[in-house]
């Protein structure tokens, strides 16, 4: 279709546009508008040609078709009608997020949460019903949607109970009704631009996860794992296609979705991998199971939540992968786990789970497995008898294999220090004992309201890990790698009191240069900080705005 030629008339019916339209963009802008070829007396271009040109050219918000978003360009237009593969413009999901935004007055931001992420999955779940739901007059809208959600839930126990829910609680008035109508025709939009990308499913459903823990706050974003923190955990682990897989206390299914997305990324058929999660309650096990279809990853989540540690849903099996971001530091009744079970290096203290959750994964281990759990920093270091004695049985009974140091503000959902715990399937007796410690907490960069990894910075750290492995950790490459990296003995981490904090062993150094350089880069984190509280001001200025025009 790209080679296709075309008219002048073509150009105008694909762009929606009249013909003296088209004719007019020609003469006004004959030295970047595409060259014709001539063939029986009728000007041709080619369709690519256009839509390039077309690209840079946004369509005026009184010109824009019904369902289109602001900031929406005739290319974006043009190709979706002669379905051309294009790139998922930056304004796919701006407009789609400020039709979001216009419900705000409507809905709390939990409830139009399940109510856009469930749209979404209808979307892709049932097509002809959403046809039927896109094409409705805008006040049958809402009823079409209660009867979607109602009959999913009641005839196919999918996960759509939240949908039924988030479309029957708001009171939707004529105004209401009509957002609501302008909101689906926005998601189908943003279907459509998907679709003619190339890209998955769950490129949206994952862009929306994100800008929703955003706005829900806590509460939101502990479902949610950063993407770079994903990477880094799923490829430390080395995962292969006949691995079996487990996450015991999944959020929303991110670290599931990324491994198998990982495999399949190295040219792997992912079918043969057994993909198994826990999850602790019915949002969770809603947000996982539409999270794992649209990325089309085979789970075995069960029918219904449950917490782990009181009953675990896969006792008795074994998985070569753990991979977990458990809830830091979580207290827990005296009922709520089962305190005597024969834990190996000993019981957690009742206050805290940290250890528990350690174990837990340590017990779930295939002889060849390995894990990744993130923890609290504390968790490496805590001074508590029991969990300083647990550390240090783990130690030398060779289950932890290394600990990295993350920079503080990578998770919305927490601000204390956080580390990855790599851990391999008990031995018995080892000959080595040592342990990979990584000190990354000086990695990272402010990005809006919280730091992130770079794709290097992971990349590095991935790579240590390879050596690490391979056998191939020398004197050479611990001498490059002195600010991030340290091994140590039995004997070093006894000294230490069995700290396992990676800051305890890297050696750091810093220069007057780095003084300098660290004063530099404060300097434009506390700018793009001013920058962020600027834009905070003024959109809280917009909505309340919004609101006293609502205010009688």
């Amino acid at each position: 279709m790209a080679d296709e030629l075309l008219t002048m008339a073509d150009i105008a019916r694909l762009a929606q546009v009249k013909l003296p339209a088209v004719s007019n963009w020609r003469r006004r802008h004959k030295d970047s508008f595409p060259e014709s070829s001539r063939r029986q007396g009728q000007d041709l271009f080619r369709g690519e040609d256009i839509a390039q040109w077309l690209d840079g050219r946004k369509i005026a918000r009184n010109d824009l078709a019904p369902g289109e978003l602001p900031d929406t360009t005739y290319g974006i237009r043009f190709r979706r009608n002669l379905r051309l593969p294009m790139q998922l413009p930056e304004t796919t999901m701006r407009g789609l997020w400020r039709q979001i935004e216009r419900n705000q007055g409507t809905l709390s931001p939990a409830v139009q949460a399940d109510l856009v992420l469930g749209l979404h999955y209808l979307r892709f779940r049932d097509p002809e019903t959403w046809a039927r739901i896109t094409s409705s007059e805008p006040s049958r809208v809402g009823s079409e949607i209660k009867y979607a959600a109602v009959r999913f839930v009641g005839e196919r126990n999918l996960p759509m109970d939240y949908l039924s829910r988030a479309v029957l609680l708001p009171r939707w008035d004529a105004h209401g009704t009509s957002q609501l109508h302008a909101l689906v025709q926005a998601i189908d939009l943003a279907w459509r631009d998907v679709e003619a990308s190339g890209a998955s499913e769950g490129w949206i459903f994952d862009q929306l996860l994100a800008r929703f823990a955003v706005s829900e706050g806590r509460r939101g974003a502990e479902y949610l794992v950063p993407p770079e923190v994903v990477r880094l955990v799923v490829e430390a682990l080395a995962p292969s296609p006949g691995d079996s897989v487990l996450d015991p206390w999944c959020g929303a299914g991110g670290l599931l979705v990324g491994l198998v997305d990982h495999v399949k990324r190295l040219g792997h058929d992912a079918s043969a991998m057994t993909v198994a999660g826990a999850t602790p309650n019915q949002r969770s096990w809603w947000l996982t199971r539409m999270n794992c279809e649209l990325h089309g990853v085979a789970a075995d989540v069960g029918v219904r939540p449950a917490m782990t540690l009181v009953d675990d849903p896969h006792r008795g099996r074994r998985f070569d992968i753990v991979l977990t971001n458990p809830p830091f530091n979580m207290k827990l009744r005296e009922g709520d786990y089962r305190f005597d079970r024969p834990w190996r290096y000993g019981a957690p203290p009742r206050t805290n789970a940290n250890f528990a959750w350690l174990q837990h994964v340590i017990n779930v281990l295939s002889d060849r497995g390995r894990a990744a759990v993130l923890m609290p920093n504390g968790a490496s270091s805590s001074v508590h008898p029991s969990e300083r004695a647990i550390r240090q049985r783990m130690v030398e009974d060779g289950v932890v294999d290394a600990i990295i140091g993350l920079p503080l503000g990578l998770f919305d959902a927490t601000s204390i220090p956080v580390a990855v715990w790599i851990l391999r399937a008990p031995a018995g007796v080892t000959d080595d004992d040592r342990v990979l410690f990584v000190d990354a907490r000086h990695f990272g960069h402010v990005a809006g309201r919280k730091r992130e990894l770079s794709s290097a910075e992971v990349d590095r750290i991935i790579e240590i890990l390879r050596i690490w492995h391979a056998g191939e950790l020398g004197d050479e490459v611990l001498s490059s790698n002195g600010d991030l990296v340290a091994v140590a003995g039995l004997d070093d981490m006894r000294a230490h009191d069995f700290r396992l904090s990676a800051s305890v062993y890297v050696a750091k150094t810093f220069s007057d240069d780095d003084s300098v350089a660290k004063i530099h880069r404060l300097n434009d984190e506390l700018d793009a900080l001013g920058r962020r509280a600027v834009d905070v001001d003024a959109h809280a200025a917009s909505q309340l705005a919004r609101v006293r025009e609502w205010i009688p």
